[in-house]
């Protein structure tokens, strides 16, 4: 008995199912690929937050991109049309993470463009989630950049109060704990869309850009 057209559909629905199960099976390797990264980029956020409290500053703000230049097999970027493209995926591949971030109805096809910045944003949220359980006072992403503040308490500040002080030691007491406590520091917030390079630049330079931007969109 001739296939009918019913079991053409049938088996189109077949090929797709499979499709899709092979696509989550590669989305799946990048996923563990990137709790590897995730796990490197969260002990150089540490390492660097033990600067900042052996400085005796109870702030640090800290750019997961730089972090991320110094994980060997983190992805690495190319400028190529004024964009930052992916060039090379370490030990994964483009496949990889196309599948996990983009899901898998639609194919991958080789040689595609991935921008770095879409990169660097399919892994903040979750950067964010690791970090946050190292038990900071605040956490944070700075708007428009891939920076994170995270704030400590100094020592003695969060001390409780004892129950049997008179209101008078008690007072001298948060005057001298206030007055021990250095002001935090505010980094400045960046309403820009941020870049891999993620380097502050001069007012001056930041003028110039606009300007060629402008330039170029009235050409």
């Amino acid at each position: 008995m001739e296939p009918t057209f019913a079991d053409g559909l049938t088996a189109i629905i077949a090929q797709k199912r499979k499709e899709s199960r092979e696509r989550e099976t590669i989305a799946a390797r990048w996923r563990n690929h990137e709790g590897k990264l995730l796990e490197v980029a969260v002990e150089k956020f540490k390492v660097r937050c033990l600067k900042e409290a052996e400085s005796q500053k109870v702030s640090a703000t800290i750019s997961f991109e730089l972090i991320t230049r110094e994980i060997p097999n983190f992805p690495k970027h190319v400028v190529k049309d004024g964009q930052y493209i992916v060039d090379s995926w370490g030990d994964a591949s483009a496949a990889w993470w196309f599948y996990a971030t983009r899901g898998t109805k639609i194919a991958y096809s080789s040689g595609m463009d991935i921008l770095f910045a879409e990169v660097l944003e399919s892994m903040m949220a979750q950067f964010l989630e690791c970090v946050k359980v190292l038990g900071f006072d605040k956490i944070h992403r700075e708007p428009g950049s891939w920076k994170v503040t995270a704030s400590w308490s100094m020592p003695g500040q969060d001390a409780p109060e004892a129950k049997d002080d008179p209101p008078a030691k008690k007072a001298k007491a948060d005057n001298a704990t206030s007055a021990k406590a250095p002001p935090m520091r505010r980094s400045k917030s960046h309403t820009k869309t941020p870049t891999p390079t993620d380097c502050p630049s001069s007012d001056d330079d930041e003028l110039s850009n606009a300007l060629d931007m402008e330039l170029k969109k009235s050409k």
